[in-house]
């Protein structure tokens, strides 16, 4: 799938696009989000930060959470059971990514947009 994509990207045609930002014109909390991943595996941390901010800053904390969980499952041969803390932090999680959501559409804010376009 990423040859195709890297093929494709090339000629000028992306095999991902936002659904999201299609129907609406909108970005999304994670336009720009497959790119900046792109850029991070390229060593390229500014031009992933242009690409989603949101996603850059998140992706540590994500990366932790999948590895606990899969240490977790190695362990003890299953899922770690959701503990009370986890969903005031799911809960701020969510609120962060509407209002970064709505602040990366507002045009006086539009350096939170993704940098190169949907």
């Amino acid at each position: 799938m990423w040859v195709l994509n890297r093929a494709l990207a090339t000629r000028g045609y992306r095999l991902i696009f936002c659904v999201f930002h299609a129907l609406t014109g909108l970005y999304c909390p994670g336009c720009g989000a497959g790119r900046a991943l792109s850029a991070l595996l390229r060593l390229a941390p500014r031009e992933a930060f242009g690409y989603n901010q949101l996603f850059v800053v998140t992706l540590p904390f994500l990366v932790i959470a999948l590895a606990r969980a899969v240490y977790f499952y190695i362990r003890y041969g299953k899922a770690p059971k959701p503990h009370k803390r986890d969903f005031p932090a799911a809960i701020a999680i969510a609120a962060a990514a509407v209002l970064f959501t709505v602040m990366r559409n507002i045009p006086a804010l539009a350096f939170l947009a993704p940098s190169a376009g949907i």
